[in-house]
């Protein structure tokens, strides 16, 4: 007889939140009908897709089933004298865990239990917070198609612009979740740190449709993780034991697009930001070679973006992806996988916007070749390892429309370039070596520990040279010739290593668990040889450069515990009270290297009288040329020019940028499959890093007491009067940097989160969420060297990103009869700030090569905000079954359903003939039609 009953499973992120998980598993414990245990239950594991595993209950009735690949898989579990019991439809997600307790009663007659694994929606042992993003939500929600849109949608994160169906794809947002500082962003793929420690984004872009999930930590981050900073994992697609076929082609242009400039936009003659138009297609291809023991999964895609700046000027971008894995079954406690990835981007016209025009914009080139081998091994049921290696090598090169003979010339009184830009070419390497590992250990200290371990090391050597064209920078006031910078190009070679140890102990007792982790980091950098020719324009002032290179004798070590606890209130899994307590380190990589560097780009300031009309800069044309005229300087010494040693200096105690958290949660399961949570967070980021100039021949540090002020000034503009003040040294300013750790300064970030989650099931699907946060910086007495523009800033709203104090967002499906599925994104959030700020002469600052002018700003930060922004995307689907020729979908996406025109930039300086001007807005209404086959 074969009975079929329902129960449910619990769903269980092991430990604290961690994003490089790149798997799911299966843990249970078999009793019988009085709650004993039963040891020596065959428990198998079968899955379409995979091979089968076997496993059997321990002296406790425990099974596991660790790291699976995400899919649908099949428990089945059998001992002579009982009744077989069946799970089955277990859907494993990346990051999750099924925890069953499965009772076996005497058997009477030849039967079997089948019960379908309804996972709940709370995750009882989950401290921190997560996004899992699936399949359905990668596919079936309208996005332009890129990892940055899916961040978007995640709670609690702001992201730096708008990508309305594609209009900002081939460049990568800036993102701030939390609080957390820009290095302190993390990118995984497949469970392998890929950040690129020069710009800390990631060093490629990516082919969408690789993606199986994406997992998205915003807090609570366990101690495999470093930072504090949103953690991604992006977890590639695999091949299994049947064949696929996956394809894709999405297209629009600007024919499908509407137009919603205002009349300010018309006046101007902008065109408005646009897509010009933007074809997306690709190819996915994956299966067996030999069944249950070598897969191959194979892919190419192809994004051809082109789109228009708001001035009507063009941006083109294409990124080529390939991407092959190839997984092995070596044996039944042995696996393999081998993995590459390239993805190669070229551009024109990149930085078009209203105040560069095409000859400042950049064409660029670039690729970013990526293998990865991993080998996990299970010396038994309570213990596995993971070894895992890969290398990046990452290069582009950005070479200027105007040329390297055109000077980049600057209005300060419109904020508009033209000429030319700076070149760059960028070389930088990465190399992952880690071993993971699982240790399961029952009935110890009153519970059960589930053991989270590893160790793992990176070293990421990198190089980048600048040059600015023409060895000069122009700077025009009033329509006149004003400043120049004579310039000497950059040849920055070094490399940064980090050697990282952790643990992490989830354990449980009864309704209890405590997450307990400890990390240890230990990161260097150094400088290697470079040589950098002599400037173009003033090669005697700036000679070439022969740099021996530089070891700033600086190790940071950082501990970094991890407390956190869950509580299963009602003891049914339902209601979970959460909380965590953390200290994290800031990732360094190869900036400290970088900023003490003698071979970085140098250059020096004069007034400039164009003597000859020529609109080009000449030695002869510089007030008080070579040295008694300089107004401002770097990376050199003007009195001592062919000295090449290192001008910077560093406290050799220097330590790392910390932020401590503690959050707090409380989450409900209402019914099935929904739920409703929220969340306190309290963070505070501090020990920051500063510079200050130095004297390396003396000795000489200047110090806050060195500075003298206020010096006053005020200037009319229009009706209005304004104010200001800044503070200047009583001599010229040494040559040198010094870095060290600011006393004082530190961030304060807390946070009201709340969010409703139905997971796909009974035909819909919806995350909502809406955050309130305030975000302020504190000085203190000590926590600054130069006085200027401190005080307004002080206990203020951070700003100067993405910056609002609330956001809401909501993201659904619904799945119609006859294979329609209808989705949306809606997201609305406070307008950036604005701040408000005009731009002064400082003769007393520029007397000590400080600077001949600066902008001040004359309000505090967020009284001044760009309008509230909100917006609505909306797909609608259907899908086409061919029986056993597989599926195809047609999609029609609408972005900016209500084609609103909002404000995402306008110019802040009140004393220009700009001010207030627009610089971009969101981009129109845009349809996009696409179709997807799927085998």
């Amino acid at each position: 007889m074969k009975i079929k009953a329902l129960g449910t499973a619990l769903v269980l992120l092991a430990g604290f939140a961690g994003a490089q998980v790149q798997y799911g598993n299966i843990r249970g414990v078999v009793v019988d009908a009085q709650g004993g245990p039963l040891p020596g239950v065959t428990v198998s594991l079968e899955s379409a897709q995979f091979p089968s595993r076997t496993a059997v209950c321990s002296e406790s009735g425990v099974f596991r089933f660790l790291n699976l690949t995400p899919g649908i898989y099949k428990l089945r579990c059998e001992l002579a004298g009982f009744t077989a019991h069946i799970r089955d439809v277990i859907d494993i997600r990346v990051g999750t865990s099924f925890d069953f307790r499965i009772i076996l009663t005497q058997a009477t007659l030849d039967e079997q239990v089948t019960v379908i694994a309804e996972s709940p929606i709370v995750d009882t042992k989950k401290t921190g917070t997560v996004t899992n993003v699936t399949q359905d939500m990668l596919q079936r929600l309208p996005s332009a198609r890129d990892p940055w849109v899916v961040l978007q949608q995640t709670p609690g994160i702001l992201v730096d612009r708008e990508n309305v169906g594609g209009s900002s794809a081939g460049i990568q947002s800036a993102l701030v979740g939390r609080a957390g500082m820009a290095q302190n962003l993390q990118w995984n793929m497949d469970g392998v740190p890929i950040t690129d420690m020069d710009s800390y984004g990631s060093p490629f872009y990516f082919d969408f449709d690789t993606f199986e999930e994406m997992t998205i930590v915003t807090g609570g981050q366990d101690a495999s993780i470093q930072t504090g900073g949103v953690s991604i994992n992006v977890v590639t697609k695999r091949g299994g034991n049947k064949f696929q076929v996956q394809a894709r082609t999405f297209f629009t242009n600007d024919h499908l697009q509407a137009d919603n400039r205002t009349p300010e936009l018309v006046d101007l003659g902008y065109v408005g930001d646009r897509i010009d138009r933007i074809v997306d297609y690709g190819l996915q291809v994956g299966g067996p070679i030999l069944k249950d023991r070598l897969w191959f999964w194979l892919g190419y895609g192809v994004q051809d973006i082109r789109r228009f700046a708001i001035t009507g000027d063009p941006l083109d971008y294409k990124i080529r992806g390939i991407n092959a894995k190839l997984n092995f079954r070596l044996s039944d406690r042995n696996r393999a996988e081998l993995a590459f990835l390239d993805n190669a981007k070229t551009a024109s016209g990149r930085g078009a916007s209203a105040v560069r025009p095409p000859e400042t914009t950049l064409n660029q080139t670039g690729s970013s070749p990526y293998i990865k081998f991993e080998d996990e091994h299970t010396f038994s049921p309570n213990f596995l390892l993971a070894l895992r290696l890969s290398y990046n090598y990452n290069r582009f090169t950005l070479t200027p429309e105007g040329g390297m003979d055109t000077q980049v010339r600057y209005d300060l009184d419109t904020g508009m370039y033209s000429g030319s830009w700076v070149y760059a070419d960028t070389r930088g390497s990465s190399f992952v070596a880690s071993l993971e590992g699982n240790y399961f250990k029952e009935r110890f200290l009153g519970g059960n520990h589930e053991l989270k371990f590893g160790a793992e090391f990176r070293s990421t050597p990198s190089r980048a040279v600048y040059v600015w064209p023409g060895g000069a920078r122009r700077y025009y006031r009033a329509g006149n010739p004003f400043l120049a910078d004579v310039t000497r190009g950059g040849n920055w070679d070094y490399g940064s290593d980090r050697l990282s140890v952790f643990a992490n102990d989830a354990w449980t007792i009864g309704r209890l668990t405590l997450n307990l982790g400890l990390r240890l980091d230990r990161e260097d950098a150094r400088n290697y040889d470079a040589s950098v020719d002599a400037g173009e324009v003033a090669p005697e002032l700036l000679p070439a450069v022969t740099y021996p290179g530089y070891d700033p004798g600086v190790v940071f070590l950082t501990l970094s515990p991890r407390i956190g606890f869950t509580y299963d209130l009602g003891g049914d899994g339902k209601t979970i009270l959460r909380g965590n307590a953390a200290r994290f380190g800031a990732q360094q990589g190869p900036w400290l290297a970088s900023a003490l560097s003698s071979s970085s780009d140098a250059g020096a300031m004069f007034f400039w009288n164009d003597l000859n009309d020529d609109d080009r800069v000449s030695t002869d044309e510089l007030n008080g040329y070579p040295t008694a005229g300089i107004r401002s300087f770097w990376g050199f010494d003007p009195a001592n020019p062919a000295n090449f040693e290192a001008l910077n200096g560093v406290d050799k105690d220097l330590k790392v940028e910390l932020t401590d958290e503690l959050l707090l949660g409380l989450e409900r399961e209402v019914f099935t499959d929904f739920a409703l949570s929220g969340t306190f967070i309290l963070r505070r980021n501090h020990r920051f890093t500063r510079d200050t100039f130095y004297d390396k021949a003396t000795g000489t540090i200047i110090e806050q007491s060195d500075y003298i002020g206020p010096i006053t000034g005020s200037l009319t503009y229009g009706e209005t009067t304004y104010s200001y003040e800044y503070w200047t040294l009583a001599a010229t300013r040494p040559p040198g940097t010094y870095i060290f750790n600011i006393p004082d300064y530190h961030e304060n970030f807390t946070a009201l989160e709340f969010a409703a989650v139905k997971r796909l099931g009974h035909r819909w699907m919806m995350n909502a969420s809406f955050t309130y946060q305030v975000y302020k910086i504190h000085y203190g007495e000590r926590g600054y060297v130069d006085p200027t523009n401190v005080e307004i800033q002080d206990g203020q709203r951070a700003w100067g990103g993405p910056d609002s104090d609330w956001m809401a967002k909501l993201s659904f499906l619904y799945q119609l009869p006859w294979g329609i599925n209808i989705a949306g994104f809606a997201n609305a959030r406070q307008g950036f700030t604005n701040v408000q700020r005009i731009n002064a002469a400082t003769p007393e600052r520029a007397a000590a090569a400080l600077g001949s002018y600066m902008d001040f700003y004359i309000e505090k930060p967020g009284t001044t905000r760009l309008p509230d922004f909100y917006n609505v995307d909306l797909s609608l689907t259907k899908d086409i079954r061919f029986k056993s020729f597989g599926k195809m979908t047609l999609c029609i996406d609408a972005f900016n359903v209500f084609n609103f025109a909002h404000d995402l930039s306008r110019y802040p300086n009140v004393n220009s003939s700009r001010h207030n001007a627009i610089q971009s807005i969101l981009n129109p209404r845009v349809i996009r039609f696409g179709v997807r086959y799927n085998f």
